[in-house]
């Protein structure tokens, strides 16, 4: 299977380049920020790399209902999170170690806009 196998050695050439870590570092902060900057101050922002976790719960009600609400939005605008914590009040964001600053970056205005 060529196909296949062209693919696993663009992803083998993808995985081992240097500058890869550092960017994918640089696109959480940026992202992370972009978020806090935009985001009532009871909202908190943290993560590593590009996963990253908004939590609700010093929001009113601890936020669960909030937390709800955004994702649904958020599903209906094609950005997949999901809740997690033990109350299911924060929002966990995984976005693929290879996107592009302007995907990212559009993500990031359609959680703010989640948010109104």
């Amino acid at each position: 299977y060529p196909l296949a196998c062209r693919i696993a050695i663009e992803t083998l050439e993808i995985l081992q380049d240097k500058k890869l870590p550092e960017e994918i570092e640089r696109k959480g902060i940026a992202f992370r920020n972009q978020l806090r900057t935009q985001l009532a101050p009871e909202i908190t922002v943290d993560g590593v790399g590009l996963a990253s976790c908004i939590s609700l719960e010093n929001l009113p009600l601890s936020g669960i209902k909030q937390a709800y609400a955004i994702v649904k939005s958020l599903a209906t605008q094609g950005v997949l999170v999901h809740l997690t914590g033990p109350m299911r009040n924060r929002i966990a964001l995984i976005p693929s170690l290879l996107i592009s600053d302007p995907s990212l970056e559009d993500s990031a205005k359609k959680i703010i806009q989640a948010f109104g």
